[in-house]
C-alpha cells in the first residue's frame, strides 16, 4: 500500500523544492509552506488510522510495516515538527526562519523519523537512524559564528559515531547468531543457545540506542548541545528522536524479542535506575535553564525506560502515553525558552527572574509546563509517571517503581526552583519588555490546553493506545 510512505514522499518532495526553488527566501513562504508540508503529511497517518481495516501490512519485500504502532509514532513525530516550525517561527535571534537550507534538514530528518517506527529489518533501522543522526549534527552546529553551538556540534559528533559503530557491532552479533537482518524472523532459540553472546549483543545495542535517548553513561553530549545549539534546535532534538527511538524499542524489544526478555528487561531495569538517578541530581545545581532541561531529559527517558522495562503492552501503553505527555510539556517549555532567548540572549536563570510581573500569561504557561514535568496533578505528565509505575508493579518491579518515586520527589525540587524563580524573585531592574509572538504563543497554549485535557480526560487516548499496541505482547493487567 503505498499510500502508507506518503509522508516520506512527501517531506522529501518538498525539501527539495525548499532547496531548489529560489524565489522561497523569506520567512513569509518558508514558514507556511514547510508547515503546510508537515500538516498534510500528519493527516495521512491519521486517515490510515481511522480505515483501521487496512492496516497490518509491509512493504518491500517486509522491510517496512504499517501497522497503527507505526502510524500513532509517525504522528507524534510529526507534531512534535509540526511545533518546531511554529517555535522557529518566533526566533527573531538565530537566524533559522530565514534559511531555507534549515528547513531541508528538518524535513529530511523529518524523514528518518518516520522511517524509524515500522523498519523491520536491521539495515532500514540502521540507515534511518544514520540520516537523522548527520542531519542532527548539522541542525545542531547552524550557528556556525557561535563557537559555543559549533563546540556542541562537535561532541555531538564524536559521540554519536563512536555510538554507530557500537551499534553496528551489535547488529552484526544479531547477524551472525540469527543469520537474518529481518526483524520478524530472528530465531529465538538461535538466540537462547549462546547467552554470553546474545547478551553482548543485547548490550551493544543498548548503547547504540541509548545515545539517541541520552541515557546514563551515553548522556554526555546532551548538557552541552542544549546550552549551545539554538533553542528550537534543541527542542527538535529533544522530543522526536527520542519518540522514533522508544517506538524502535517496542518493536525490536517488547514484541520480537519478548521470548528473551530475562537477558534484555534486567539490563532496561539498571539503566533506567542510574539515568534517573544522575539526571535528577545533576539538574538540582545547575543555573542555566537550557543546561537543566538537558538533565531533566535525561531523568524522563529513564522514566520513560520503565514501561520498556515492564516488557508488557500495559508497559508499551504507559511508556506511549508519557512520550505524549513528554512532547507537550517538553516543547511547551522550549518555546518559552525561545522567546526569552531572543529577547534577552541568553538563557540562564536569572534571566527569567520576577517573569510573572512581566509577562504573566507567558509565566503562568511555563509555570503548567514545570508542574506537569514535575508530575504535579492534575497534568498529563502526572498521569504518564503513574502509568509508568503502574507497569512496574504489575511487571513484578516493585524496587523500580520505588526508585522511579523517589526520583519524581528529587525532580520536584529543581521544577519548583524555577517556578519560585518566576513568581518569587525580584525583577531585575531595566529589563524590556519580551515581544508577543503569535506563533510562539498559540504553541505554548496549545501544549498547556493539552496537557490538561490528557490529565482530567484520558479515556479518548487510553482507547487509542489500546488498538495501537501489538497484540503478541503480554497483557500485563491493562487497566483500559
Amino acid at each position: 500500500m503505498v499510500t502508507a510512505i506518503l509522508p516520506e514522499l512527501l517531506l522529501t518532495a518538498g525539501a527539495i523544492v525548499l532547496l531548489l526553488l529560489p524565489f522561497l527566501r523569506s520567512a513569509r513562504s518558508l514558514v507556511p509552506l514547510s508547515f503546510a508540508l508537515i500538516a498534510v503529511a500528519a493527516a495521512i497517518p491519521v486517515g490510515l488510522l481511522l480505515r483501521g481495516h487496512s492496516l497490518g501490512g509491509a512493504l518491500f519485500s517486509g522491510v517496512f510495516m504499517f501497522d497503527k504502532l507505526t502510524f500513532f509514532f509517525q504522528e507524534l513525530i510529526l507534531l512534535s515538527v509540526g511545533l518546531v516550525v511554529m517555535t522557529v517561527a518566533g526566533d527573531a535571534r538565530s537566524g533559522l526562519r530565514d534559511r531555507r537550507e534549515f528547513y531541508c534538514l528538518l524535513l529530511l530528518t523529518t524523514v528518518g523519523l518516520l522511517l524509524m517506527p515500522g523498519a523491520q529489518n536491521l539495515v532500514l533501522l540502521y540507515l534511518a537512524l544514520e540520516l537523522v543522526s548527520v542531519l542532527s549534527y548539522l541542525l545542531s552546529g547552524f550557528k556556525k559564528q557561535d563557537g559555543l553551538s559549533v563546540e556542541a556540534a562537535l561532541k555531538y559528533l564524536l559521540f554519536g559515531l563512536l555510538s554507530t559503530g557500537v551499534l553496528l557491532y551489535g547488529i552484526s552479533l544479531i547477524y551472525g547468531l540469527a543469520g537474518t537482518m529481518d526483524i520478524r524472523a530472528i530465531p529465538v532459540e538461535a538466540l537462547r543457545q549462546s547467552p554470553a553472546v546474545t547478551l553482548a549483543a543485547l548490550i551493544l545495542l543498548a548503547v547504540g540506542f541509548g545515545f539517541k535517548l541520552s541515557l546514563v553513561p551515553f548522556h554526555g553530549w546532551a548538557p552541552d548541545l542544549y546550552e549551545g545549539a539554538p533553542a528550537p534546535v534543541v527542542s527538535f532534538i529533544s522530543v522526536a528522536p527520542k519518540i522514533a527511538t522508544f517506538a524502535v524499542l517496542i518493536r525490536l524489544f517488547m514484541v520480537w524479542l519478548s521470548p528473551i526478555a530475562d537477558l534484555w528487561a534486567i539490563l532496561f531495569s539498571f539503566l533506567a535506575v542510574i539515568t534517573m538517578t544522575v539526571g535528577n541530581l545533576a539538574a538540582l545545581p545547575q543555573t542555566n535553564l537550557k543546561r537543566l532541561l538537558a538533565y531533566s531529559s535525561i531523568a524522563h527517558a529513564g522514566t520513560m525506560l520503565i514501561g520498556l522495562a515492564a516488557g508488557t503492552a500495559f508497559g508499551a501503553g504507559a511508556l506511549a502515553y508519557y512520550a505524549v505527555a513528554y512532547l507537550l510539556m517538553n516543547t511547551g517549555l522550549f518555546m518559552a525558552v525561545t522567546a526569552m532567548e531572543s529577547a534577552e540572549g541568553r538563557s540562564d536563570l536569572a534571566v527569567y527572574s520576577g517573569l510573572a510581573q512581566r509577562e504573566p500569561t507567558m509565566a503562568a504557561l511555563m509555570a503548567v509546563c514545570l508542574l506537569s514535568l514535575g508530575g504535579i496533578p492534575p497534568l498529563a505528565g502526572f498521569f504518564g509517571k503513574m502509568w509508568v509505575f503502574g507497569a512496574a508493579l504489575k511487571g513484578n518491579l516493585a524496587w523500580l517503581a520505588v526508585a522511579g518515586a523517589v526520583n519524581s520527589v528529587i525532580a520536584a525540587f529543581y521544577y519548583l526552583k524555577v517556578v519560585k524563580t518566576l513568581y518569587l524573585d525580584p525583577l531585575p531592574a531595566g529589563c524590556k519588555p519580551i515581544p508577543c509572538v503569535e506563533s510562539l504563543c498559540f504553541g505554548m497554549s496549545f501544549c498547556v490546553v493539552m496537557l490538561f485535557v490528557l490529565g482530567l480526560w484520558q479515556g479518548p487516548l487510553l482507547e487509542i493506545l489500546r488498538l495501537v499496541i501489538p497484540s503478541q505482547l503480554p497483557p500485563g493487567s491493562v487497566p483500559w
